[in-house]
Parts: C-alpha cells; sequence; structure tokens
C-alpha cells in the first residue's frame, strides 16, 4: 500500500485586515493508482463529453487528479450525466475524493484546438 498526499497552501495579506493563513492536506491510503493523459478529440460539448474514468472499475474512496494541459482551452467535468460540475481553466488542476457512482466525463467547446487531460486515478485501500 502507498500513501497519496494532496497538500494546498493559500497565504493572504494586505487584501482584508487579517491575514489569511491556510494548509490542509489529504493523506489517503491507496492500494493502486497511475496518471496518464487523453486528448479531447470528438468532446466539444456536454452531449459529446468523453469519459476519462469508468465507475465500474472502481470504489468509493478512490481519489482523482485532473489537470489541464491547455495553455489556451477551458475544460467542463460532470460528475453526474448531463451537468458541469467542475470548469479547469486553462493549465489549472484539482484533486478529490470521488464515491465511484458515476462516471466522469470532460468536455470542451473550443472547435480549434484539441486540448489535453491529464488524469490520476488512485484507488482506496
Amino acid at each position: 500500500m502507498a500513501t497519496l498526499t494532496a497538500q494546498t497552501k493559500l497565504t493572504v495579506s494586505d487584501i482584508v485586515a487579517d491575514a489569511i493563513a491556510l494548509d490542509i492536506s489529504m493523506t489517503p491510503t491507496v492500494i493502486a493508482g497511475g496518471i496518464t493523459s487523453k486528448n479531447l478529440t470528438s468532446a466539444r460539448a456536454t452531449g459529446s463529453a468523453l469519459t476519462i474514468v469508468e465507475e465500474t472499475y472502481y470504489s468509493e474512496g478512490t481519489t482523482i487528479y485532473l489537470r489541464n494541459m491547455s495553455a489556451s482551452e477551458t475544460m467542463y467535468v460532470e460528475l453526474t450525466a448531463g451537468t458541469t460540475h467542475l470548469c479547469l481553466k486553462a493549465l489549472t488542476w484539482a484533486v478529490f475524493p470521488w464515491t465511484a457512482a458515476t462516471d466522469i466525463k470532460v468536455y470542451s467547446t473550443n472547435s480549434t484546438e484539441v486540448p489535453t487531460i491529464e488524469v490520476g486515478i488512485f484507488s482506496a485501500a
């Protein structure tokens, strides 16, 4: 078994009277996982979203990592069929626990670029 560590640090000053310091980590135990890339060749609108993770193969507690590799394209992530839950702007990423209740799908609306998404799947113990 391995431990996956995802950490987010946020420090804000000079915007509000009190400075903000946030440091959050999640360290789930995982038994399998890896990172791959997928091109969104045909996923141009919500009706043609590309399935990037199939719920059939995973269980609740799986950790998902998504990274938009495009320098200009926005990607939209569906965690339930037909509903956009995440918007990944160019070169942004997300890490989140997933219940594996439905497939994860992604689409973009740009017709000139074929963007790539990096997908990491780490199965819970």
